[in-house]
């Protein structure tokens, strides 16, 4: 799990801010990478619901032993480690690959 003082952040597009009326075309491109952002926004909501929804269905069948021998899930706590280990070399940072976002809205991964 990232430490508190750990920010992960990831581009998935990019905008020109216009400073000038010269450079007015380029609020297109906010609007653009604001309605990337919402979309981005929105499923990831969407998908913490389903996720709650899931774990709240699961524990009411658990504490109503109503749950069959193929819907027991496994504690994840003995799964994961409890340990981090940083890489000696580029420890303090993290290289993310960027999106390219076509006309028509779908992401493409840059290589």
């Amino acid at each position: 799990m990232p430490s508190l003082n750990m920010f992960v952040l990831e581009r998935v597009a990019k905008a020109s801010i216009p400073i000038t009326a010269a450079n007015a075309y380029h609020s297109s491109d906010i609007v653009n990478l604001l309605w990337i952002l919402k979309l981005d926004m929105k499923q990831t909501h969407q998908s913490i619901n389903d996720l709650k929804q899931s774990h709240n269905n699961y524990m009411i069948k658990k504490a109503s032993d109503d749950l069959k021998e193929y819907e027991i899930r496994s504690d994840l706590r003995h799964v994961v480690g409890n340990k981090v280990v940083k890489p000696v070399h580029g420890a303090g940072f993290a290289v993310l690959l960027a999106k390219s976002f076509t006309q028509s809205g779908h992401s493409e991964d840059l290589k």
